[in-house]
Protein backbone atom coordinates (compact mmCIF):
# COMPACT_ATOMS: atom_id res chain seq x y z
CA UNK A 1 0.00 0.00 0.00
CA UNK A 2 3.13 2.24 0.93
CA UNK A 3 4.49 2.02 -2.43
CA UNK A 4 1.77 2.11 -4.27
CA UNK A 5 0.73 5.50 -2.94
CA UNK A 6 3.99 7.37 -2.25
CA UNK A 7 6.18 5.29 -3.77
CA UNK A 8 6.91 7.87 -7.37
CA UNK A 9 7.07 10.02 -4.58
CA UNK A 10 9.53 8.34 -2.37
CA UNK A 11 11.88 7.60 -5.95
CA UNK A 12 11.75 10.94 -6.59
CA UNK A 13 12.55 12.75 -3.51
CA UNK A 14 15.36 10.39 -2.91
CA UNK A 15 16.63 9.92 -6.62
CA UNK A 16 16.04 6.03 -7.25
CA UNK A 17 14.71 4.12 -9.99
CA UNK A 18 14.21 1.09 -8.13
CA UNK A 19 11.84 0.96 -5.12
CA UNK A 20 10.41 -2.68 -3.61
CA UNK A 21 8.38 -3.55 -0.89
CA UNK A 22 6.95 -6.91 0.21
CA UNK A 23 5.28 -8.51 3.08
CA UNK A 24 5.33 -12.05 3.06
CA UNK A 25 4.02 -14.87 5.96
CA UNK A 26 0.60 -15.46 7.80
CA UNK A 27 2.21 -13.78 11.30
CA UNK A 28 1.51 -17.06 13.34
CA UNK A 29 4.42 -19.00 15.53
CA UNK A 30 5.16 -21.48 12.25
CA UNK A 31 5.36 -18.45 9.69
CA UNK A 32 6.65 -15.07 10.85
CA UNK A 33 6.02 -11.84 8.80
CA UNK A 34 8.73 -10.98 6.44
CA UNK A 35 9.39 -7.47 5.64
CA UNK A 36 11.64 -6.87 2.15
CA UNK A 37 12.95 -3.60 1.19
CA UNK A 38 14.99 -3.10 -1.98
CA UNK A 39 16.27 0.17 -3.27
CA UNK A 40 18.65 0.21 -6.45
CA UNK A 41 19.51 3.06 -9.10
CA UNK A 42 20.06 1.95 -13.07
CA UNK A 43 23.64 3.25 -13.97
CA UNK A 44 22.95 3.06 -17.48
CA UNK A 45 20.62 1.33 -19.87
CA UNK A 46 22.36 -2.44 -18.95
CA UNK A 47 23.80 -1.69 -15.22
CA UNK A 48 21.42 -1.29 -12.28
CA UNK A 49 23.06 -2.01 -8.79
CA UNK A 50 20.52 -2.99 -5.91
CA UNK A 51 20.66 -3.02 -2.22
CA UNK A 52 17.78 -5.13 -0.24
CA UNK A 53 16.73 -5.25 3.87
CA UNK A 54 14.83 -8.10 4.78
CA UNK A 55 13.54 -8.84 8.78
CA UNK A 56 12.69 -12.16 8.99
CA UNK A 57 11.85 -14.31 12.23
CA UNK A 58 13.68 -11.52 13.82
CA UNK A 59 16.66 -12.01 12.07
CA UNK A 60 17.99 -8.37 9.54
CA UNK A 61 19.18 -9.72 6.60
CA UNK A 62 21.34 -7.08 4.05
CA UNK A 63 22.20 -7.83 0.58
CA UNK A 64 23.80 -5.71 -2.47
CA UNK A 65 23.40 -6.99 -6.09
CA UNK A 66 24.57 -5.68 -9.14
CA UNK A 67 22.48 -6.33 -12.85
CA UNK A 68 23.99 -6.72 -16.14
CA UNK A 69 22.46 -6.84 -18.79
CA UNK A 70 23.88 -9.15 -21.88
CA UNK A 71 21.00 -9.17 -24.20
CA UNK A 72 17.33 -7.81 -23.50
CA UNK A 73 16.46 -11.52 -22.27
CA UNK A 74 19.86 -12.40 -20.86
CA UNK A 75 20.93 -10.70 -17.15
CA UNK A 76 23.87 -11.44 -14.96
CA UNK A 77 23.95 -11.08 -11.51
CA UNK A 78 26.44 -10.62 -8.58
CA UNK A 79 25.58 -10.02 -4.98
CA UNK A 80 27.63 -10.44 -1.53
CA UNK A 81 25.35 -10.56 1.89
CA UNK A 82 25.91 -9.08 5.44
CA UNK A 83 27.15 -12.62 6.03
CA UNK A 84 29.66 -12.90 3.64
CA UNK A 85 27.70 -14.95 1.59
CA UNK A 86 28.85 -13.88 -2.41
CA UNK A 87 27.49 -15.85 -5.59
CA UNK A 88 26.29 -15.18 -8.95
CA UNK A 89 23.66 -15.60 -11.16
CA UNK A 90 22.93 -16.12 -14.86
CA UNK A 91 19.05 -15.28 -15.70
CA UNK A 92 16.98 -15.86 -18.78
CA UNK A 93 13.93 -14.05 -18.62
CA UNK A 94 11.19 -14.80 -21.04
CA UNK A 95 7.82 -12.24 -21.31
CA UNK A 96 3.93 -13.11 -22.80
CA UNK A 97 2.54 -10.04 -23.46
Amino acid sequence: MIEEKYGKDIKKAAGLDILEVKFQGEGTQQDPNSVKVTVGKELSRRLAVKYSMESKSGETLQRASAEYKFLENLLVTGFQDDKGNFGGELLFRMEFR
